[in-house]
């Protein structure tokens, strides 16, 4: 029996381009298909998790919305000035000075600051007083209706006293009020 080379290798050969054919098929038609549906697969998963945090939030949404409410409804915001409130705030501190019974020697509105959502409202004053009505005064600015603060308060005492009155102390200093920025026109 003897065999014929030339066939072998003719059947060899087709079978070789055979797995080539089948291989090169694979990779053009098939490896494409399964690479599309787990491309699908990966977005359909980012998604979901896309999904379900928005669900979070709107399952959060009433809590939020009960946290906002009660921030809107908070006193502090009836401390606030209205926008431009630099008016106001003189004439309360002209008040809450004269209730003090001291006279004030110079009020001076300066530039309001924006720090924020809000507005710092600042008035320069001078006025001479003694202890014991400067410590009312620090009393009665801070229990204001508006929140008020005094900036760079210099007070000046004289070097002597003289018997037992309390010296007459210059003070000097900036007082500050704060309005929302959002009220602004």
């Amino acid at each position: 029996m003897t065999i014929d080379l030339d066939i072998v290798r003719r059947r060899a050969l087709a079978i070789a381009v055979l797995l080539v054919l089948v291989l090169l098929a694979v990779q053009l038609l098939i490896m494409p298909v399964v690479s599309w549906f787990q491309t699908n697969r990966n977005e359909r998963d980012r998604s979901l998790r896309q999904l379900a945090k928005l669900q979070t939030l709107v399952d959060a949404a009433p809590a939020m919305e009960n946290a906002l409410s009660t921030i809107d409804a908070h006193a502090i915001w009836q401390r606030l000035y209205p926008a431009g409130g630099s008016g106001a705030l003189q004439q309360d501190f002209r008040s809450i000075v004269e209730a003090q019974g001291i006279t004030l020697d110079s009020v001076q509105p300066l530039e309001n600051t924006h720090m924020g959502d809000f507005d710092q409202i600042r008035v320069q004053v001078a006025f001479n007083t003694t202890i014991d009505h400067l410590s009312r005064l620090l009393l009665a600015v801070q229990s204001a209706p508006h929140m008020l603060r005094f900036d760079k308060l210099y007070v000046t005492a004289p070097m002597t006293q003289s018997g037992n009155d309390n010296p007459v102390l210059v003070v000097r200093g900036d007082v500050v009020g704060y309005s929302h920025a959002a009220d602004a026109p």
